[in-house]
């Protein structure tokens, strides 16, 4: 088993195609893959039903590392959920 900082999801690297070298993987690969992941599970048990706003947070929740800042987050987070 690998044991990188960059194989978040266990498997990330057989499927990425890396091999034994799971430096060649970016972190926002992992990233985006656990978004997608999480979105399925939402999706397949209908979870945005009980909750509405559950993909918006998730969208809120990749979107909020590129921000410059809390009043920037603040100000996605109104946009995003309100």
């Amino acid at each position: 088993m690998l044991s990188s900082p960059y194989c978040i999801l266990q498997g990330l690297c057989s499927v990425a195609g890396v091999g034994a070298d799971p430096a060649r993987i970016p972190l926002s690969l992992g990233h985006h893959a656990f978004i997608v992941l999480l979105t399925a599970v939402v999706d397949e048990f209908g979870i945005d039903k009980a909750n509405e706003k559950i993909k918006k947070k998730l969208t809120l929740a990749n979107m909020l590392p590129f921000t410059d800042g809390a009043a920037q987050a603040e100000a996605l987070e109104r946009e995003l959920l309100a």
